[in-house]
């Protein structure tokens, strides 16, 4: 009989060999956000892809005249702006639950039969099953080939509801689920909507499913959301390192986690719970007019009162940061709450992204966000975790509506251990904000910001080799509403770069110099913020409207 500690060594070889597995099953499918675990916008296997195509007239029936289109196989009438195309198993899943034929673009099913909520998630099929995250925070296990079964809408095999875990929801949630092994890892979106509203502190902020039952095996103890504003979007990743897989999670506050898998071994309790508290005072930010003496002479009343807070809570006082404005403290829904009763997904690593100068000045004030009750100027994560070589990238922003100015792409070793402050990263390059999940081939870096200018790094140095404005600063200056021009996220395949703003599509060439080889307007299917794929000899282009197969059909773009 084994003992415990080869029992626990077995299982570290177990997790990496499935995740090895995984990927080569994957082939030249892509069927998860980012293609494999890694989250890596890079399609291996294609075919030839076009750097150009027509997308077409609009027809009466509010569909494209195929006749209209170049370079394009078919168009597919959707629905929705956010949710990214995946494929598998010659099924394209796109949009809100749209369920196509990946060969005819034919629809086979809609939707998630009895739940009327959609999804602005990228889903995720693994073998028969399609799993994804609706708006309402409802983990969905639907049926693959639900058509077969005389379905019109997609069979829900399973669902788990994580507002039940205490999260509150006030944006859609969006987390792309990931699967390693029989486990399903999802971010819950659990968030705080403004300084002074109340907020679930204790909530759990990533948490993992049996892929089969739904049922709920483990989650993380950060308590994560002590430190977040306003929302929580980012999608799990996964990588291995020295033979161990990790598993990588981007924090409202700018903080990217690295944890452990699942222990397959762990006994779980099936909706139990327990009643847990706060380990340390959630951010908390009071606003201060005044001089510097009359700041001082508020700090140290404020510092009085989270003395009363302790004694009366038994939460240990936060550090009192005093920032300009009016008077918002911080308000807690609870100093205590139930938790699941379930195994603590283990911490390995955990790096805040944010550079020191974002949230403080010389003086240690915090630097103000142009946010009127934003509890200090930290960026967020928005972007999954990109795993490649042993290293992790993730490009930070925070909502768009804020600004372009204080971005960060970081750089980091994942092969570290414990808490990595502000700055202990291999590199780091300030960049826009962004939203985007970066592409890492041949060395190469490729990110793209809200103002919708990409760049390229080297991956080991963090050297910039070139930028590229798609939307001038002219037009961002003139025409900027509180939204970004581009949210979806680079994506390389035959060796190219394709870059999707809300416009139009940009085709770059991949290498140290920026080479623009086409440049495609798709403004008819209205604004979108999902990002292409490629599979096989098709490039799935996707917009708020449409989804275009494009392939190269020997089409020409016409002169300039």
């Amino acid at each position: 009989m084994q003992n415990s500690h080869s029992k626990r060594f077995g299982f570290w070889l177990y997790f990496p060999l499935l995740f090895c597995v995984a990927c080569m099953a994957f082939g030249a499918d892509w069927p998860q956000w980012g293609g494999t675990p890694s989250r890596n916008m890079v399609a291996t296997g294609v075919g030839k892809l076009p750097c150009w195509f027509s997308p077409g007239v609009a027809d009466d029936q509010g569909g494209i005249n195929p006749g209209t289109a170049a370079n394009v196989g078919w168009v597919a009438k959707t629905h929705g702006k956010c949710a990214s195309p995946i494929v598998s198993q010659g099924r394209i899943i796109v949009d809100e639950l749209f369920c196509l034929d990946f060969a005819t673009g034919a629809l086979l099913w809609r939707g998630a039969k009895g739940v009327p909520n959609g999804s602005s998630a990228t889903a995720t099929i693994d073998g028969d099953r399609v799993y994804t995250v609706t708006s309402k925070g409802v983990v969905l296990c639907l049926d693959l080939y639900s058509e077969k079964k005389g379905a019109k809408e997609g069979i829900v095999i399973w669902s788990y509801d994580m507002k039940k875990l205490g999260v509150f929801l006030k944006y859609p949630a969006s987390s792309s689920p990931l699967i390693i092994g029989d486990y399903l890892y999802v971010g819950t979106g659990n968030e705080r909507l403004r300084i002074c509203s109340e907020f679930c502190p204790l909530a759990p902020s990533l948490i993992a499913l049996n892929k089969r039952t739904g049922q709920l095996v483990a989650r993380d103890d950060e308590q994560m959301g002590a430190h977040i504003y306003k929302g929580q979007w980012s999608s799990p990743s996964s990588g291995v390192v020295n033979g161990q897989t990790q598993i990588y999670y981007g924090n409202g506050d700018g903080v990217c986690y690295a944890f452990e898998p699942v222990d397959p071994t762990a006994k779980v309790k099936a909706d139990q719970f327990i009643t847990t508290k706060l380990r340390q005072q959630p951010a908390r930010f009071i606003l201060q007019k005044g001089t510097p003496a009359e700041i001082l002479a508020a700090k140290a009343a404020a510092i009085e009162e989270m003395k009363k807070i302790e004694q009366t809570t038994g939460i240990p006082g936060g550090e009192v940061r005093m920032t300009r404005g009016g008077d918002l403290p911080t308000v807690v829904s609870s100093t205590d709450a139930r938790v699941p009763d379930v195994p603590c997904l283990k911490k390995i690593w955990s790096a805040d992204c944010n550079p020191k100068e974002y949230k403080e000045d010389a003086s240690g004030m915090p630097v103000p966000r142009g946010c009127v009750g934003c509890p200090n100027s930290a960026i967020s994560i928005l972007a999954t975790p990109v795993f490649y070589k042993n290293k992790v990238y993730i490009s930070l922003g925070r909502d768009a509506n804020e600004g372009l100015q204080g971005g960060n792409l970081v750089c980091i070793d994942a092969t570290r251990k414990g808490d990595m402050k502000s700055g202990e990263w291999l590199w780091s390059h300030k960049i826009q904000r962004s939203a985007s999940t970066v592409a890492v081939a041949d060395g190469l870096v490729y990110a793209v910001d809200f103002g919708a200018t990409v760049y390229c790094f080297d991956a080991e140095t963090g050297k910039k080799y070139w930028e590229y404005h798609c939307v001038p600063d002219s037009k961002i200056s003139s025409e900027w509403k509180g939204h970004g021009f581009c949210y979806a996220s680079p994506m390389v395949a035959d060796g190219k770069l394709f870059i999707r703003t809300l416009e139009k599509l940009y085709v770059f060439a991949m290498g140290r110099e920026a080479k623009l080889l086409g440049k495609v307007d798709i403004s008819a299917g209205d604004d979108g913020y999902a990002t292409p794929c490629a599979v096989g000899n098709t490039l799935l282009v996707p917009s708020a409207k449409y989804l275009w197969a494009v392939q190269d059909k020997d089409a020409v773009a016409p002169a300039p």
